[in-house]
């Protein structure tokens, strides 16, 4: 079993402050968001991993968010130098095998990015980051796929996959959901 995933970094006006790190979550870190030393929050040690963090090195700060962890990976960093922001992807989850073909579980959600390309959701199931002027990030492949971001809107973790929800982009829009997860029992006859 696992616990949920941590929560992705708020925005903050005051990057002195407040620099937007990622939530620590059982199974996996949330993405840091917008400053330019924001953080990933910590996964827990054989559930999840650290969501990204953001490095950002050109003036100000980045517009942009880390992806969240998976089971098998970091998040990605979300990226920017000068004019140009990538969001990070979201960690990929794990695969097993228990009908005779490998399914993944547990990917992390993609990063939102204001101006640029936003994150796309890992393996196993997380749900892409939104952009507010560019390109969507795509849902990763899971057991359900992750939604696509859509209007502005993170999309959601894939259903019975433990995906993670994707970031979104403006403060009148929302995240994505985490998929939810499923039980597994397997018994020798």
């Amino acid at each position: 079993t696992g616990g949920g995933g941590g929560a992705g970094g708020p925005w903050t006006q005051n990057c002195a402050t407040s620099k937007g790190d990622g939530r620590s979550g059982g199974s996996g870190g949330g993405g840091g968001a917008w400053c330019n030393s924001a953080s990933g929050g910590a996964g827990t040690t054989n559930q999840g991993n650290a969501g990204g963090g953001v490095t950002w090195t050109g003036s100000g700060n980045g517009h942009v968010a880390g992806g969240g962890g998976g089971y098998s990976a970091v998040g990605g960093n979300g990226l920017g130098s000068g004019p140009s922001y990538i969001g990070g992807d979201g960690g990929a989850g794990g695969s097993w095998d228990w009908t005779g073909s490998s399914k993944s579980f547990a990917g992390g959600g993609g990063g939102a990015c204001y101006y640029d390309p936003a994150g796309d959701g890992g393996l196993g199931g997380g749900g892409g980051g939104s952009s507010y002027t560019d390109t969507d990030g795509s849902g990763g492949v899971g057991y359900n796929d992750g939604a696509d971001a859509s209007g502005f809107d993170g999309g959601d973790g894939g259903a019975n996959s433990g995906g993670g929800g994707g970031g979104f982009c403006n403060w009148a829009n929302d995240g994505g959901a985490g998929g939810s997860g499923i039980v597994i029992i397997r018994y020798q006859e």
